[in-house]
């Protein structure tokens, strides 16, 4: 696909750029595993996503610019579909003008694909978004229906030492810490090549009681599995034991310099409870991705500092008693591709609400 009115090319992703498409996204400041080539992988197995297109950005000297993943994805009225690009795209060129350019030519593609919108929530802050959707030509841009990634993010900075980072904690998360100790908890973090069926089916177990307790959306358990196998190397599952016992779970994620913790899970019996086992997980896993040269811990979603009876509020307080600081973007949007269909599909949606 040659943009003979730009500077640069767009190209579709094939097999045999997985390499260079990892050397590119992960060499950005906001890649991140859900843009790597893996992740198209992961994404394949899933029931319903079986197309991912990929795109991206060669300038006039063969050098890549940018890049995303677009899932495709039914809308469940009609046999139609949608796009979906989790924390993408990934830009080396971070002015306005390419990353309109950009979006409009990915956009114009999906289209002849028939979706009828393209959702994206990049690592990007609202302004950047302001500035896109203030341009004379501008794209068809709505805020998104529903936001898949979070806005806020609590970040660890790795590049601490360990005291550095204990001494960050707050007060109830170092007493939890020696409360699991003196209770022998213990931890167990695995690789995706040491995971077998019997750890699947006590994180399902886990993950359930916590889903239930918390009123939680949880996927089924192949797709936890299909993760950590699909994800590999960078992927771990990881468990707090009580005497043999596992009571408390989690994914993490380590590629590159970024370790993000996914998903938490525990038990639901209240004799746990004063193990503190959570709190002595995640210290564990912060150490693990520290040994694994990570430079940054991401905790993903907290609550917005305006909505303090956000859903998150919970875990949040849970979370930031490790201490770090705070991210935010923009919230999610979608790109209309065919205006007629994605404005039936918005009301059916409403009515079915």
């Amino acid at each position: 696909m040659n943009n003979k009115d730009h500077t640069w090319e767009l190209k579709s992703y094939a097999p045999d750029k997985a390499e260079l498409w990892d050397d590119f996204v992960l060499a950005q400041p906001h890649g991140s595993i859900h843009q790597c080539a893996l992740w198209r992988d992961f994404q394949q197995t899933i029931p319903g996503r079986e197309q991912v297109l990929g795109f991206y950005a060669l300038d006039e000297n063969g050098a890549w610019i940018g890049a995303t993943w677009c899932v495709k994805m039914s809308t469940g009225f009609l046999g139609t579909h949608w796009y979906y690009s989790a924390r993408g795209p990934v830009l080396k060129n971070q002015n306005t003008k390419f990353r309109q350019e950009f979006l409009s030519a990915i956009a114009a593609e999906l289209k002849n694909q028939k979706g009828l919108f393209w959702r994206l929530d990049p690592y990007w802050q609202e302004s950047t978004w302001l500035k896109l959707e203030a341009e004379p030509a501008k794209l068809n841009i709505k805020p998104a229906t529903k936001n898949f990634q979070p806005t806020d993010s609590l970040m660890l900075d790795l590049k601490l030492s360990e005291d550095e980072l204990l001494a960050q904690t707050k007060r109830q998360a170092r007493k939890a810490l020696r409360l699991a100790n003196e209770a022998g908890v213990t931890i167990e973090i695995l690789n995706s090549n040491c995971v077998e069926t019997s750890h699947i089916e006590a994180w399902d177990t886990l993950n359930s009681d916590t889903t239930t307790r918390d009123g939680f959306f949880g996927h089924d358990k192949t797709y936890y599995q299909s993760f950590i196998k699909r994800l590999k190397p960078y992927s771990y599952l990881c468990f707090a034991h009580h005497q043999g016992k596992p009571v408390a779970a989690a994914i993490l994620t380590v590629c590159e310099d970024k370790a993000i913790y996914y998903f938490g899970a525990s038990s639901s019996d209240a004799s746990t409870r004063d193990l503190r086992a959570p709190y002595a997980l995640q210290w564990a896993m912060i150490l693990k991705a520290k040994a694994l040269r990570a430079q940054t811990y991401d905790f993903t979603g907290i609550t917005p500092e305006d909505q303090p009876d956000h859903p998150y509020k919970g875990i949040t307080q849970f979370k930031t008693r490790f201490g770090g600081y705070r991210d935010t973007y923009g919230g999610g949007r979608e790109i209309v591709l065919r205006k007629a269909w994605y404005a039936l599909y918005r009301l059916v949606k409403k009515m079915r609400s």
